[in-house]
């Protein structure tokens, strides 16, 4: 395995696994923002 990589998720395909599912109502002009902190644990 590539060491640049995270496994976050395991499933048969990508429906399965997906990270953003649903339904937005909202207006237009709004911004999605996302962090992701990966901290090593051994």
């Amino acid at each position: 395995m590539d060491n640049r990589h995270v496994i976050v998720a395991r499933g048969r395909d990508y429906t399965d696994v997906t990270l953003l599912k649903g339904v937005y109502h909202g207006a237009p002009a709004t911004e999605l923002g996302v962090t992701v902190e990966i901290a090593r644990l051994s």
